[in-house]
């Protein structure tokens, strides 16, 4: 089940608050009403992301896509649709981060059984810009499965082919290849964002 949009925050919302406070505190709402069908995060502005250390741009992005999504949608039921009609970096950001997390918390079969599975064709091209390739290449790999990834599966030796597993064995080999993969993503992400202050705000 979904955490609800005050839990779905408070998780969420760590050591940027203050960051965020100042951002909103100097900053005017932008208006973005019929001339522009593209929304923006109140208060983002791409001088303002520049001048954030990296330590703290990707988290503040984060923060205010999911404050964004929260005045719309307190459940979260309908992120993506609100996340897409922000500028195209947001998408990036939001599907790798809940993918991630999800991960975290329950596994491949946790992300491809739930309904967070949607983000997954998102995660995979977003993954691909920031050059995550072993990223994009497992969670291609579950996309392709997806029939057969609907269960936990026992520990197992993963040295054979995904095409050789039995169908309860296939989510517990791709956590182990995703575990054995040394992409720093948090990195690649951050100066991915970092080259590319125009996708999340265009002025």
């Amino acid at each position: 089940m979904r955490t609800t949009g005050a839990l779905f925050l408070a998780r969420r919302c760590g050591c940027t608050g203050l960051v965020l406070a100042l951002l909103f505190a100097g900053c005017r709402h932008q208006d973005v009403s019929q001339e522009n069908p593209v929304s923006l995060p109140s208060g983002v502005s791409r001088t303002q992301l520049a001048g954030l250390p990296d330590s703290l741009l990707e988290e503040t992005l984060y923060d205010l896509t999911l404050r964004h999504i929260e005045t719309q949608d307190s459940f979260f039921e309908h992120d993506r649709e609100i996340v897409s009609r922000l500028p195209s970096g947001y998408l990036d950001l939001y599907a790798t981060r809940l993918v991630e997390e999800t991960l975290d918390e329950g596994g491949m079969a946790q992300l491809m059984a739930g309904v967070d599975r949607r983000f997954v064709p998102d995660a995979v091209r977003a993954y691909r810009r920031f050059g995550a390739l072993g990223h994009a290449r497992l969670l291609g790999s579950a996309l392709r499965l997806d029939p057969r990834l609907r269960g936990t599966a026992p520990s197992l030796d993963s040295g054979q082919d995904l095409s050789d597993l039995p169908p309860h064995a296939l989510c517990d080999s791709l956590d182990r290849r995703l575990s054995r993969l040394h992409e720093d993503v948090p990195a690649l992400r951050t100066a991915w964002i970092r080259h590319h202050l125009g996708r999340f705000a265009p002025f």
